[in-house]
């Protein structure tokens, strides 16, 4: 690889010279974009619903955990479809 300098003992790679990765076309971002707001659109409909069910009265201890750990899961869910929503439009961008 060219290096350029260097700073402090370690090389400068010259970024221009390192190959770049590809980029997807715009129209399969969009769909992908699309996509990800559908998925989250539902997946904040199944928290809400949930939500609703460990806000109720639940038979026992396990099954509130269990409908807890079931929430945090969708919470988890949605971030990271939020979080893939965010890159694919940086990239579009």
């Amino acid at each position: 690889m060219p290096v350029t300098g260097s700073r402090g003992g370690g090389n400068i790679i010259d970024r221009a010279l390192l190959p770049t990765m590809p980029t997807p076309p715009d129209a399969y971002l969009r769909e992908i974009l699309a996509q990800a707001e559908q998925d989250l659109a539902k997946a904040e409909l199944r928290r809400a619903q949930q939500a609703r069910i460990v806000a109720g009265r639940l038979d026992s201890p396990e099954t509130r955990a269990a409908a807890e750990l079931l929430l945090r899961e969708i919470d988890r869910t949605i971030a990271s479809i939020r979080a893939n929503r965010h890159l694919i439009a940086d990239i579009l961008a």
